[in-house]
């Protein structure tokens, strides 16, 4: 009796689990780490902000 109710919970514990990973932002991933045309500056006070972050960190 004991072994039908756990087994019970872990078959809901395994569903639950299941129903909360169809989601598409697993299959939709952004690339990291690549240079695309998103990711660059588009004039150069965007740049300037970018340098000035980075400097910024440096100094703390």
């Amino acid at each position: 009796m004991k072994r039908i109710q756990i087994q019970k919970a872990v078959l809901a514990t395994a569903m639950v689990a299941m129903l909360g990973s169809c989601k598409k932002s697993f299959i939709e991933v952004k690339p990291e780490g690549r240079f695309l045309t998103e990711n660059y500056y588009a004039n150069r006070d965007q740049a300037y902000a970018g340098l000035v972050a980075a400097y910024d960190v440096l100094r703390k």
